[in-house]
């Protein structure tokens, strides 16, 4: 709608109105951010208190201040200065002005005007003579232009669907909406622009980039992520694309194979195998064949022991390195008259003189003084000795 401005000369005011499509129920938001951003042209402005920056300006103004009512505002739907249900952020209204067009601010993540509660946004539809529902969201105040230039206006919006239901309520969305205000394209507007350069990994939607799978994202699907869709398990992290493993004892690509035998030192005298060592030959034993046993495999038999590696054979009669040797006479006393032979006693001169089990036993006592003598011994004596019986 436009509308020629008293007083003010070669100016001419617009309402910039959305027409709603038929799934539409509402206009609850206009919006921008730094990829789609919000951008209205330079616009006459009617200074505070009789101005406003979004929201409309109070009709009780018009009669005393009939500038007032060619002020420029942003809204959704309110058009009367009743701006309580209206919430405002991140645009820069007080550099707005006939020289300076109004953007969203750059270090703001967004520009908008929302309603506080998005149902009620519903009254602010009006109902036009061909039967299509608007909802005004801009009034601006523009120079006529001299060539049939056209302002241009730039932003997003959002509402809500008839298509939701009681429980689930739908929204809709659009981006890119553009809109030339005066001049030869007054009035005409779309929803299909997006002059944002994706690159070769997306393609622009809504005005906004698409990237291909996962590995590309930024606003311009500018970021590679290197490590997306490499899966490291949960023994490796993934950089620059290939996964580095904790310690040692995880390798391969994706860290999948696991060394039960990593940090095991086994000596030089075992292997590991499967976590544990296996040492070699029965010498060597410990969880790490850390002790050498030097006995192993020395047999000392029943009457022999081993220590250090040397068999210690019990009392005397058992010898030789294995105590494979029986000495028969060990411990057997043939005195001064015998030697042993195989377990006994073996008497000298074959026991004429002495005998007994240990040689001990005198066969004859000739003199009664202690001597000695064996059989057929008998020593030559004078008869006057009278010896005999």
């Amino acid at each position: 709608m436009q509308t020629s401005v008293p007083g003010l000369a070669n100016y001419q005011t617009y309402q910039v109105s959305l027409i709603l499509a038929t799934q539409a129920e509402n206009v609850h938001r206009i919006f921008g951010d730094e990829l789609v951003p919000l951008e209205f042209p330079p616009a006459y402005q009617v200074a505070t208190p009789f101005g406003a920056d979004f929201g409309g300006v109070n009709p009780v103004f018009f009669e005393s201040v009939p500038m007032s009512q060619c002020d420029s505002w942003l809204t959704v739907g309110i058009t009367t200065g009743t701006v309580g249900s209206l919430l405002v952020g991140g645009l820069h209204f007080d550099a707005w002005n006939e020289q300076n067009g109004l953007r969203n601010e750059r270090h703001a993540r967004e520009g908008y005007i929302f309603w506080r509660l998005e149902m009620q946004a519903t009254g602010a539809v009006t109902t036009r003579p061909n039967g299509q529902r608007a909802v005004v969201i801009a009034q601006l105040t523009l120079p006529i232009p001299h060539r049939g230039e056209s302002a241009r206006c730039f932003f997003s919006a959002k509402g809500r669907s008839t298509l939701g239901s009681s429980d689930v309520m739908l929204d809709w969305r659009e981006e890119c909406i553009e809109v030339f205000v005066g001049g030869n394209q007054n009035g005409y507007g779309s929803h299909a622009l997006c002059a944002i350069d994706c690159g070769s990994h997306g393609s622009c939607s809504g005005g906004r980039c698409v990237c291909e799978s996962g590995a590309y994202t930024g606003d311009q699907c500018q970021n590679y992520d290197t490590c997306y869709g490499i899966d490291c398990g949960r023994h490796g992290t993934c950089s620059g694309g290939t996964c580095t493993c904790e310690s040692g004892a995880y390798t391969g690509d994706r860290c999948q194979n696991y060394d039960a035998c990593y940090g095991i030192d086994c000596g030089s005298h075992g292997s590991c195998s499967r976590g544990r060592c296996v040492c070699e030959s029965g010498a060597y034993t410990g969880d790490r064949c850390q002790n050498y046993n030097a006995c192993y495999d020395i047999s000392c038999g029943r009457h022999g022991s081993c220590s250090g590696g040397t068999c210690v054979c019990e009392s005397g009669a058992y010898s030789g390195d294995r105590c494979q040797n029986y000495d028969n006479c060990f411990g057997i006393d043939c005195g001064a008259h015998g030697t042993c032979s195989d377990g006994s006693c073996v008497c000298e001169n074959d026991g004429a003189v002495y005998t007994g089990e240990r040689c001990d036993t005198c066969v004859w006592e000739g003199d009664g003084q202690g001597a000695c003598y064996g059989k057929g011994l008998r020593p030559y004596l004078p008869m006057s000795t009278n010896l005999f019986v």
